[in-house]
């Protein structure tokens, strides 16, 4: 039992014979335990019994042996009891033990919640904290002291601000009444912050775009520098292009990404060649997304695709793409998926080739795999 406190139990003795007898001294012979509810001398008539209390109040940790030996008229004039305890030290348990913070951008903060349980048998006051190492590790903000009941836990939030490059570490000790100090350890590492912004794909290419329709195209705008990457603005130069999605504003965590929507309508026919330029305050802003392609007038040339139904059950219909086989981006046809197993494609231009591949769609609105594509040249 733990270091400090006091348990009690009850011992009882019977007279199993068929005389009194008189119990006239007793002696206990141990350190730490001690014993009530028995005045000596008495007499147990035959079948009578008697109980008193031994308790044991371990001051030291480890196992601690006595007895408690009674002298009486008896057959058996010595009568022993032998007494075993062992002294625990009461326990303020962190959970996680430790904590590494890992590599930090400068000027940058985390933080990590660490739990403080007392899992010891007895109540326990914690009376305060106190951190060494690096003024990097910050306290957590608890008022002293605290009383954790058995069982108890009270979350602190400990946190490392780098302010200087490379490791660092430090420990944070909460002295309490029962476990005297527990320390947690602390480590953490400054870093230089990077911010670089990626596109991909790199250029668009939206092929041959009927006059008066819109063909949209997406960019993954990915921050793979290890600081927050804010957008400031997005241009265009090309004529009827467009962009959408919100990214202009918007701001992206280390290793995120932001999708950009660019939409090329063209008026009457024309080339597109142009590009996107997306502002931020990445250290290789600002990033560029080439575009291409052609408005071009509705052509007596089509392309017919036929497909088998896919025998998977739950299938509402299938959506058809097209892509320019110099490009392996692929643009969806149907606005919504169809339910039949063929689809004409009427904007297409001479002298183009196209790859086209399909998929089925579910209840739940969820694409299957591509089919093999197919290809045609527009002559």
């Amino acid at each position: 039992m733990q270091v400090g406190t006091t348990k009690s139990i009850s011992v009882t003795i019977t007279n199993t014979g068929t005389a009194s007898v008189a119990f006239r001294k007793e002696s206990l012979q141990a350190n730490m335990y001690s014993f009530s509810g028995l005045t000596l001398p008495l007499t147990l008539s035959p079948g009578a019994h008697l109980t008193f209390t031994v308790k044991f109040a371990p001051l030291t940790l480890g196992t601690i042996s006595g007895r408690v030996v009674f002298g009486s008229n008896a057959t058996n004039s010595l009568v022993y009891f032998a007494l075993t305890g062992t002294g625990v030290r009461g326990a303020l348990t962190i959970t996680p033990e430790t904590v590494n913070f890992g590599s930090v951008p400068l000027g940058t903060t985390v933080s990590q919640t660490e739990q403080l349980k007392n899992t010891g048998t007895t109540s326990m006051t914690i009376s305060g904290a106190k951190l060494t190492g690096g003024s990097e590790f910050k306290l957590c903000s608890l008022t002293y002291p605290i009383t954790l009941a058995v069982g108890q836990s009270v979350n602190c939030t400990v946190r490392f601000s780098a302010t200087a490059t490379g490791s660092a570490s430090g420990s944070v000790a909460f002295t309490n009444n029962v476990s005297g100090n527990v320390a947690l350890a602390m480590t953490g590492a400054g870093v230089a912050d990077t911010r670089t912004l990626s596109a991909a794909p790199a250029s668009l290419n939206f092929g041959s775009v009927t006059t008066g329709k819109s063909e949209t195209l997406s960019v993954k705008l990915e921050n793979t520098g290890n600081s927050s990457v804010t957008v400031s603005g997005v241009s265009v130069s090309g004529v009827n292009l467009t962009t959408g999605g919100g990214v202009s504003g918007a701001t992206i965590a280390s290793g995120q990404t932001a999708t950009l929507n660019v939409t090329f309508t063209p008026s009457k026919t024309e080339t597109l060649s142009g590009s996107v330029t997306v502002t931020s305050n990445a250290s290789n802003s600002p990033t560029k997304i080439v575009v291409a392609g052609a408005g071009v007038a509705a052509g007596a040339y089509s392309v017919s695709l036929h497909w088998t139904a896919s025998t998977s059950s739950g299938i509402v219909g299938y959506n058809v793409y097209r892509a320019l086989q110099s490009s392996t981006t692929y643009s969806k046809l149907n606005a919504s998926p169809m339910s039949d197993t063929s689809y004409v494609d009427s904007l297409v231009t001479a002298g183009e080739s196209y790859t086209y591949h399909v998929t089925a769609v579910n209840s739940q609105g969820e694409e299957s795999a591509p089919c093999s594509p197919v290809s045609a040249t527009i002559p």
